[in-house]
Protein backbone atom coordinates (compact mmCIF):
# COMPACT_ATOMS: atom_id res chain seq x y z
CA UNK A 1 0.00 0.00 0.00
CA UNK A 2 2.82 2.38 0.92
CA UNK A 3 4.48 1.88 -2.50
CA UNK A 4 1.16 2.14 -4.36
CA UNK A 5 0.32 5.47 -2.73
CA UNK A 6 3.84 6.82 -3.24
CA UNK A 7 3.78 5.85 -6.93
CA UNK A 8 0.19 6.73 -7.93
CA UNK A 9 -0.50 9.65 -5.57
CA UNK A 10 2.91 11.36 -5.14
CA UNK A 11 1.53 14.79 -4.26
CA UNK A 12 -0.84 13.41 -1.62
CA UNK A 13 1.95 11.19 -0.27
CA UNK A 14 4.44 14.07 0.03
CA UNK A 15 1.83 16.33 1.61
CA UNK A 16 0.88 13.75 4.23
CA UNK A 17 4.51 12.92 5.03
CA UNK A 18 5.28 16.59 5.60
CA UNK A 19 2.10 17.09 7.60
CA UNK A 20 2.58 14.02 9.75
CA UNK A 21 6.31 14.40 10.29
CA UNK A 22 8.04 11.51 12.03
CA UNK A 23 5.06 10.50 14.14
CA UNK A 24 4.78 6.77 13.41
CA UNK A 25 1.28 6.37 14.82
CA UNK A 26 -0.02 9.21 12.69
CA UNK A 27 1.58 7.74 9.59
CA UNK A 28 -0.14 4.43 10.29
CA UNK A 29 -3.48 6.21 10.66
CA UNK A 30 -2.90 8.20 7.46
CA UNK A 31 -2.15 4.98 5.56
CA UNK A 32 -5.35 3.39 6.86
CA UNK A 33 -7.33 6.46 5.80
CA UNK A 34 -5.77 6.40 2.33
CA UNK A 35 -6.49 2.68 2.11
CA UNK A 36 -10.13 3.47 2.83
CA UNK A 37 -10.14 6.14 0.13
CA UNK A 38 -8.32 4.07 -2.49
CA UNK A 39 -10.20 0.79 -2.30
CA UNK A 40 -13.98 1.30 -1.82
CA UNK A 41 -14.70 -0.58 -5.06
CA UNK A 42 -13.33 -3.77 -3.53
CA UNK A 43 -16.05 -3.91 -0.86
CA UNK A 44 -19.82 -4.26 -0.84
CA UNK A 45 -21.78 -1.39 0.80
CA UNK A 46 -22.23 -3.55 3.93
CA UNK A 47 -18.51 -4.41 4.05
CA UNK A 48 -17.60 -0.77 3.44
CA UNK A 49 -19.79 0.41 6.33
CA UNK A 50 -18.32 -2.28 8.62
CA UNK A 51 -14.78 -1.33 7.61
CA UNK A 52 -15.45 2.38 8.19
CA UNK A 53 -16.78 1.58 11.68
CA UNK A 54 -13.71 -0.53 12.46
CA UNK A 55 -11.34 2.15 11.19
CA UNK A 56 -13.18 4.91 13.00
CA UNK A 57 -12.93 3.12 16.36
CA UNK A 58 -9.24 2.48 15.71
CA UNK A 59 -8.58 6.16 15.03
CA UNK A 60 -10.61 7.37 18.00
CA UNK A 61 -8.66 4.97 20.23
CA UNK A 62 -5.50 6.84 19.21
CA UNK A 63 -7.26 10.18 19.51
CA UNK A 64 -5.53 13.30 18.23
CA UNK A 65 -6.75 16.29 16.30
CA UNK A 66 -5.01 15.53 13.03
CA UNK A 67 -6.10 11.90 12.70
CA UNK A 68 -9.74 12.82 13.30
CA UNK A 69 -9.62 15.76 10.93
CA UNK A 70 -8.18 13.62 8.13
CA UNK A 71 -10.76 10.94 8.83
CA UNK A 72 -13.73 13.30 9.01
CA UNK A 73 -12.83 14.63 5.56
CA UNK A 74 -13.40 11.16 4.12
CA UNK A 75 -16.37 10.09 6.17
CA UNK A 76 -20.07 10.92 6.30
CA UNK A 77 -20.28 13.12 9.38
CA UNK A 78 -23.75 11.93 10.36
CA UNK A 79 -22.42 8.35 10.49
CA UNK A 80 -19.43 9.45 12.54
CA UNK A 81 -21.75 11.23 14.96
CA UNK A 82 -23.80 8.04 15.53
CA UNK A 83 -20.67 5.93 16.04
CA UNK A 84 -19.24 8.40 18.54
CA UNK A 85 -22.45 8.58 20.55
CA UNK A 86 -22.51 4.76 20.75
CA UNK A 87 -18.87 4.64 21.83
CA UNK A 88 -19.43 7.28 24.52
CA UNK A 89 -22.28 5.23 26.01
CA UNK A 90 -19.98 2.20 26.15
CA UNK A 91 -17.26 4.15 27.97
CA UNK A 92 -19.78 5.57 30.46
CA UNK A 93 -20.76 1.99 31.34
CA UNK A 94 -17.07 1.07 31.71
CA UNK A 95 -16.51 4.21 33.82
CA UNK A 96 -13.49 5.09 31.68
CA UNK A 97 -13.47 8.86 32.20
CA UNK A 98 -10.51 9.86 30.03
CA UNK A 99 -11.70 7.78 27.08
CA UNK A 100 -15.16 9.29 27.51
CA UNK A 101 -13.59 12.77 27.46
CA UNK A 102 -11.60 12.02 24.30
CA UNK A 103 -14.64 10.62 22.53
CA UNK A 104 -16.72 13.61 23.61
CA UNK A 105 -14.09 15.96 22.17
CA UNK A 106 -14.28 14.06 18.89
CA UNK A 107 -18.07 14.34 18.94
CA UNK A 108 -17.82 18.09 19.54
CA UNK A 109 -15.47 18.35 16.54
CA UNK A 110 -18.02 16.41 14.51
CA UNK A 111 -20.82 18.79 15.55
CA UNK A 112 -18.73 21.86 14.68
CA UNK A 113 -17.80 20.49 11.24
CA UNK A 114 -21.53 20.11 10.56
CA UNK A 115 -22.15 23.71 11.71
CA UNK A 116 -24.12 22.45 14.73
CA UNK A 117 -22.54 25.31 16.63
CA UNK A 118 -24.85 25.60 19.64
CA UNK A 119 -24.97 21.82 20.10
CA UNK A 120 -21.16 21.71 20.08
CA UNK A 121 -20.91 24.72 22.41
CA UNK A 122 -23.36 23.23 24.91
CA UNK A 123 -21.55 19.88 25.02
CA UNK A 124 -18.16 21.58 25.29
CA UNK A 125 -19.25 23.74 28.20
CA UNK A 126 -20.54 20.61 29.98
CA UNK A 127 -17.24 18.87 29.34
CA UNK A 128 -15.25 21.77 30.78
CA UNK A 129 -17.07 21.25 34.10
CA UNK A 130 -15.71 17.70 34.50
CA UNK A 131 -12.99 17.54 37.21
CA UNK A 132 -11.28 14.64 35.38
CA UNK A 133 -10.37 17.03 32.57
CA UNK A 134 -8.02 18.90 34.93
CA UNK A 135 -6.01 15.94 36.23
CA UNK A 136 -2.21 16.27 35.81
CA UNK A 137 -1.70 13.10 33.73
CA UNK A 138 -0.35 13.67 30.22
CA UNK A 139 -3.41 12.24 28.47
CA UNK A 140 -5.77 14.43 30.50
CA UNK A 141 -3.71 17.54 29.85
CA UNK A 142 -3.70 16.90 26.10
CA UNK A 143 -7.47 16.42 26.23
CA UNK A 144 -7.76 19.72 28.12
CA UNK A 145 -5.65 21.44 25.43
CA UNK A 146 -7.96 20.04 22.75
CA UNK A 147 -11.01 21.31 24.67
CA UNK A 148 -9.42 24.77 24.88
CA UNK A 149 -8.61 24.64 21.17
CA UNK A 150 -12.21 23.77 20.28
CA UNK A 151 -13.57 26.42 22.63
CA UNK A 152 -11.17 29.07 21.32
CA UNK A 153 -12.15 28.32 17.73
CA UNK A 154 -15.82 28.39 18.63
CA UNK A 155 -15.56 31.74 20.46
CA UNK A 156 -13.60 33.20 17.54
CA UNK A 157 -16.44 32.23 15.18
CA UNK A 158 -18.95 33.80 17.58
CA UNK A 159 -17.02 37.10 17.62
CA UNK A 160 -15.42 36.87 21.08
CA UNK A 161 -11.83 37.21 19.87
CA UNK A 162 -10.14 38.33 23.11
CA UNK A 163 -11.59 35.55 25.26
CA UNK A 164 -10.95 33.03 22.48
CA UNK A 165 -7.29 34.03 22.23
CA UNK A 166 -6.74 33.40 25.95
CA UNK A 167 -8.02 29.83 25.53
CA UNK A 168 -5.93 29.29 22.41
CA UNK A 169 -2.74 30.57 24.06
CA UNK A 170 -3.31 28.27 27.04
CA UNK A 171 -3.84 25.33 24.65
CA UNK A 172 -0.65 26.29 22.82
CA UNK A 173 1.42 26.29 26.02
CA UNK A 174 0.20 22.83 27.01
CA UNK A 175 0.85 21.33 23.58
CA UNK A 176 4.29 22.96 23.30
CA UNK A 177 5.23 21.54 26.69
CA UNK A 178 3.96 18.02 26.00
CA UNK A 179 4.51 17.68 22.24
CA UNK A 180 7.38 20.03 21.47
CA UNK A 181 7.43 22.96 19.09
CA UNK A 182 7.69 20.90 15.88
CA UNK A 183 4.37 19.08 15.93
CA UNK A 184 1.27 19.24 13.72
CA UNK A 185 -1.12 19.81 16.65
CA UNK A 186 1.04 22.76 17.81
CA UNK A 187 0.97 24.18 14.27
CA UNK A 188 -2.82 23.90 14.29
CA UNK A 189 -3.03 26.18 17.34
CA UNK A 190 -0.77 28.74 15.68
CA UNK A 191 -3.13 28.68 12.70
CA UNK A 192 -6.14 29.18 14.97
CA UNK A 193 -4.47 32.14 16.69
CA UNK A 194 -3.66 33.65 13.28
CA UNK A 195 -7.28 33.24 12.17
CA UNK A 196 -8.38 34.80 15.45
CA UNK A 197 -6.37 37.95 14.70
CA UNK A 198 -7.75 38.05 11.14
CA UNK A 199 -11.33 37.78 12.44
CA UNK A 200 -10.52 40.74 14.70
CA UNK A 201 -9.26 42.73 11.71
CA UNK A 202 -5.62 42.63 12.88
CA UNK A 203 -3.57 41.66 9.80
CA UNK A 204 -0.14 42.44 11.28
Amino acid sequence: LHGKIQKNYPTLYKFLCRLLGEDTERRKVAKEIMKLELSPINRSPEEDKEYKSFLFEKIVNKHNDLSLELYFKMFILEEAEILLEKQIKKEILKKNSIKQIELTLALIKCYLLQDKIMKGKSLLEELLKLPELYLPERRNRLAYATALSHYGGLLTDLGHSDIARDHLNNALKIRQELLGEIHADVAKIYLQIGMNYIEEGNYQ
